[in-house]
């Protein structure tokens, strides 16, 4: 996903204005689409060297990633991510906020991870305002406030960011400090499930299931289960859940009546063929 994301990130500089009016980019553009990112990172670089700020986050973003023959780099992609970030880049900022909350590079400090996440909250960058949502309702780099999780976290769901809806739905059925609200976490679960998150599909399973904020529905609940173990990003969340999701599966399904579950089936099929 990092790797995508900086990807991406070049990308969008070399069609930007800057680099626009820099015929030398036209190379670097094109030595990207072929996967020579060595060749792009060294046509990229004079901007970052020259005080662009999103060069210089571009240039942190490849050194993350660890595209091109050399291996990852993050002290050095710390270092571009923080000029980038002095000069007020958003995603500098929030590029620079996850460094210091991961350790990654430079030493865990969530008390700085806070503050660039922040800053770049106020930019209206949706995974700032979910990575310091996280932040608030562990009490990581300052007190905890669970209200205050909600409020970010529920901005960057309505953003569209599927990690927000998930950790907010999550907050809505589980937080110890707020009210809980079933209802609106099945709403969560379910936009995330149907863009394609592994967890918003096994999380709406569960609420099918258990009655939790929709009426109880032992099918739809299997037909989420299925969808959620048949997605591909499932082990990247957790790679011991796909055996015991399956031993689940098989355990609710063998209650079926025949045409029940091949009906069930069915809807699974034209999903993943469609959504993927």
């Amino acid at each position: 996903m990092r790797k995508f994301f900086a990807k991406a990130a070049v990308i969008s500089f070399l069609m930007s204005p800057v680099a626009a009016q820099a015929a030398p980019l036209d190379d670097a553009y094109f030595a990207l689409r072929g996967g020579d990112y060595d060749r792009a990172l060294t046509l990229v670089m004079p901007y970052a060297e020259n005080g662009v700020p999103f060069a210089q986050y571009v240039v942190g973003a490849i050194m993350d990633g660890g595209f091109g023959s050399p291996q990852k780099k993050p002290e050095e992609a710390v270092k571009w991510y923080k000029r980038a970030a002095e000069k007020g880049h958003p995603e500098a900022q929030t590029a620079l906020a996850r460094c210091y909350e991961e350790a990654r590079g430079i030493g865990q400090d969530y008390v700085e991870a806070r503050k660039w996440y922040a800053a770049a909250s106020d930019q209206d960058i949706r995974e700032a305002r979910y990575g310091l949502a996280v932040l608030h309702s562990r009490g990581l780099g300052g007190p905890k406030d669970e209200g205050s999780a909600v409020s970010l976290s529920r901005r960057a769901a309505e953003q569209g960011h599927t990690g927000a809806q998930v950790f907010l739905a999550n907050l809505l059925s589980t937080a110890d400090d707020i009210p809980h609200d079933n209802v609106e976490a099945v709403k969560w679960f379910r936009e995330a499930a149907e863009s394609g998150h592994p967890e918003g599909q096994l999380g709406l399973g569960v609420a099918y299931r258990d009655g939790s904020g929709v009426e109880a529905d032992i099918v739809i609940s299997y037909v989420w289960f299925q969808i959620a173990l048949k997605n591909r990003q499932l082990d990247a969340i957790d790679p011991h859940a796909r055996r015991a999701l399956a031993s689940d599966i098989e355990r609710i399904g063998a209650s079926f009546p025949p045409q029940v579950r091949a009906r069930a089936d069915q809807l699974v099929t034209k999903w993943v063929a469609k959504r993927g």
